[in-house]
């Protein structure tokens, strides 16, 4: 039902559900108003929300690794723009 939905977004069962749930309706491409009334969107983010974590986290985890990197290659085009 609706209010079970309302409760299950609201509740800990999404959790956490106000860090996440943005994330969680741009990865589906639904909106909060979308797993109100379509049920079975709420249903699907609750069964694959441990996955959805992992990802978030992996992300997370990839934007700290890649950020020395990214900023190595931009002092070394910055270096090649100043020699030529």
């Amino acid at each position: 039902t609706t209010e079970e939905v309302k409760r299950i977004i609201n509740s800990a069962r999404l959790a956490p559900s106000a860090k996440h749930l943005a994330e969680y309706c741009a990865f589906y491409e639904v909106t909060r108003e979308d797993l109100v009334t379509h049920p079975e969107y709420a249903a699907h983010i609750l069964k694959y929300q441990p996955y959805l974590e992992q990802l978030i986290t992996g992300y997370g985890v990839m934007g700290t690794i890649n950020r020395p990197i990214a900023e190595g290659v931009q002092q070394e085009e910055t270096a090649d723009s100043r020699r030529n």
